[in-house]
């Protein structure tokens, strides 16, 4: 559970950092 949650939050943190590269 500890590792999905870790990857989970990767993946969000990596959309994030998309969608900021992205929008400027």
């Amino acid at each position: 559970m500890y590792t999905h949650s870790k990857d989970l939050e990767a993946h969000c943190s990596a959309k994030i950092l998309y969608t900021n590269v992205t929008t400027f």
